[in-house]
């Protein structure tokens, strides 16, 4: 703590703008640190072999469900958490993938965009014939699709 004979200065000389400055950014962050802990914390929870990844995702902070490092972890594991991730994320190629691949009716939680990608709903029916009931109808027409699922379902 400054002596009283030294505010007086560090006030003149422009010095508390700085201070001021230099504090907020150490509140920024150790708010980062404190979400790089909780990142980390919900990553050892999807990690373990007895987590219900659906309800460790559904606990998580709303963040949480836009980082895409996580959620694509969590869909690894189980696709319905497609269901918890933000919209940006709903319409990433990879992690819809990622999800039905295994889970093929989490093509149910993805973007409108994906429900009409040729490579994301053969990776569904391929994983689960039913997920066809999500695929756009120009793509429930494709033969190839439409076989792959009747194999997967017999």
């Amino acid at each position: 703590i400054p002596s009283p004979t030294l505010i007086p200065s560090i006030m003149s000389c422009g010095n508390l703008s700085v201070l001021s400055a230099h504090a907020s950014t150490l509140e920024e962050e150790e708010e980062e640190r404190e979400r790089e802990l909780e990142r980390a914390r919900a990553l050892a929870d999807l990690y373990s072999s007895r987590a219900d990844v659906d309800r460790v995702v559904r606990k998580s902070k709303s963040w949480l469900k836009g980082d895409r490092e996580f959620m694509l972890q969590a869909v690894r594991k189980s696709g319905k958490t497609l269901r918890h991730a933000s919209e940006a994320l709903s319409n990433d190629k990879e992690l819809v993938l990622a999800a039905v691949a295994q889970n093929g009716r989490a093509l149910a939680y993805a973007s409108d965009e994906l429900h009409a990608d040729r490579q994301v709903v053969l990776q569904a029916v391929t994983q689960d014939g039913c997920a066809l009931r999500y695929a756009f109808t120009r793509l429930a027409d494709d033969r190839e699709i439409v076989l792959q699922a009747v194999r997967q379902n017999g």
